[in-house]
């Protein structure tokens, strides 16, 4: 499967972040995810 581009999924509930990286994941694109909102800029960056 071709990668669609990359997608940051922020959020303080790990059932969401895990189901959305799964549906993401299965479409074709590179998911990366934080529980916190402070992370999410340095996590962005990298």
């Amino acid at each position: 499967m071709e990668e669609k581009g990359t997608v940051l999924i922020v959020d303080d509930s790990a059932g969401d972040r895990a189901l959305f990286r799964t549906i993401l994941a299965r479409a074709g694109y590179t998911v990366f995810e934080v529980d916190q909102g402070s992370e999410t800029l340095a996590k962005a960056l990298e």
